[in-house]
């Protein structure tokens, strides 16, 4: 019987699998660890997760979940960051930076309420100066009429003159 050229023998299976606990354990991810060992085994990295998925994973589910238990125990045994309190004057400069920001906001709020309030008044200004525009078009457009019809009587009224003579 022949032995393939590219096949995996146990050593390499033993490499790969306390490699891959030991990243669970560490909370790393399984990418990784299968990019560590297939450099370390000149393999790619989608072999030894194929390996991995398909093969090895079965023989180590018991190790699987002590290595995840293990890495829970320790992250829940990590102590916490102490707080540390800030002098008084540290804070007293906190609370007046904030005052100050506070202050700020309400003036630029105040200040957007009179722009908004004399925009409005503009654009009703502009409103009622278009209106007036048209108002005034239609009556320079009428006048103009009627001083049209008024240079036509006078002329006829010339002629008329003249026709009389």
């Amino acid at each position: 019987m022949t032995v393939r050229q590219d096949a995996w023998s146990d050593e390499e299976d033993r490499v790969l699998a306390e490699t891959v606990l030991q990243y669970i354990e560490e909370g790393s991810t399984q990418l990784k660890a299968f990019e560590e060992v297939g450099n370390k085994l000149y393999r790619t990295a989608a072999a030894c997760g194929f390996r991995w998925n398909s093969t090895i994973r079965k023989q180590y589910q018991d190790q699987i979940v002590k290595s995840k238990r293990s890495r829970k125990q320790r992250t829940s045994l990590k102590p916490s960051i102490p707080r540390k309190e800030l002098p008084a004057s540290a804070t007293n400069e906190v609370i007046g930076a904030l005052e100050q920001i506070k202050k700020a906001w309400l003036y630029q709020h105040d200040k957007q309420g009179d722009l908004q309030s004399i925009n409005d008044k503009l654009s009703s200004e502009r409103d009622r100066l278009a209106s007036e525009v048209v108002i005034l078009e239609k009556k320079l457009s009428q006048t103009s009429a009627d001083y049209t019809s008024l240079l036509h009587v006078i002329d006829r009224a010339r002629q008329w003159s003249s026709e009389k003579e």
